[in-house]
C-alpha cells in the first residue's frame, strides 16, 4: 500500500483512550482515503494521516499541475482549491491573491474571537485588505492597508484593542508578512441593526 505506515498510526491512535470519540470522528475520513487509495492504486499524500497527531508535526500541502499555469492545491486539512498563476486567463485566484485573502481571514478570525471574549455584540465584520507588490522579481508584498468594517453594539476601545492584539500578537499570517511589508490599519464601527 502506498500510504506506508498509515494502518500502524491509525491503529495506535484509535486504540488510545485519550482520543475516544474525537479520534474515531477525525480518523474515519482518513481511513476512507487510505482505503480509496489502496483500491484505486493512487497515491494520497501522507500528511493526511499525520494531521491527527498533536503539535510539532510538519504539515504538507500538495500542489498538482493541471495544465497551462493552473494547479489544484490540497491543504493539510484535505480541502482543495484551484489556482491560476496566469493573470491573463484568470480562471482562478493566484498564489499572491491567496496570501492577501489569508491575511484578511486570519485577522478577521482573531477579531471575532477577541470581541466575543470581551462580550461585544458583533453583528457583521468585513475586512478590506489592500496590498502593494514590488515592481521587480520577486514581486513580494511590500505594503498592506487593512480596513476593518464592523457593525454592532461595540465599544470603540474594545475594537481597537482587539485589532491591536490580532496585528501584534495572534495573527500568524500578519506576523510572517510583516517581515517584508509594512502594515497599516484603520477601523469603522457602524451602528447596530434595528
Amino acid at each position: 500500500m502506498r500510504w506506508g505506515g498509515f494502518e500502524r498510526v491509525g491503529e495506535r491512535l484509535t486504540k488510545s483512550l485519550w482520543l475516544g470519540v474525537w479520534g474515531a470522528a477525525v480518523l474515519r475520513p482518513y481511513m476512507f482515503l487510505a482505503a480509496f487509495a489502496a483500491e484505486t492504486g493512487t497515491a494520497v499524500p501522507r500528511p493526511y494521516c499525520m494531521l491527527v497527531l498533536a503539535g510539532g508535526v510538519m504539515q504538507t500541502a500538495n500542489v498538482k499541475w493541471i495544465g497551462d499555469e493552473r494547479f489544484v492545491a490540497t491543504a493539510p486539512s484535505g480541502h482543495a482549491v484551484a489556482i491560476d498563476s496566469d493573470r491573463k486567463s484568470n480562471t482562478a485566484m493566484g498564489p499572491m491573491e491567496m496570501l492577501l485573502m489569508a491575511l484578511g481571514a486570519c485577522t478577521a478570525t482573531d477579531i471575532v474571537i477577541i470581541l466575543k471574549k470581551k462580550r461585544q455584540k458583533l453583528e457583521a465584520l468585513n475586512v478590506i485588505c489592500s496590498g502593494e507588490r514590488a515592481a521587480d522579481p520577486p514581486q513580494i508584498w511590500t505594503k498592506f492597508e487593512l480596513v476593518y468594517q464592523l457593525r454592532g453594539e461595540l465599544d470603540d476601545a474594545a475594537v481597537k484593542h482587539a485589532i491591536e492584539l490580532s496585528e501584534g500578537k495572534y495573527c500568524s499570517v500578519s506576523a510572517m508578512l510583516k517581515k517584508t511589508a509594512t502594515l497599516k490599519w484603520r477601523y469603522e464601527i457602524l451602528p447596530a441593526s434595528e
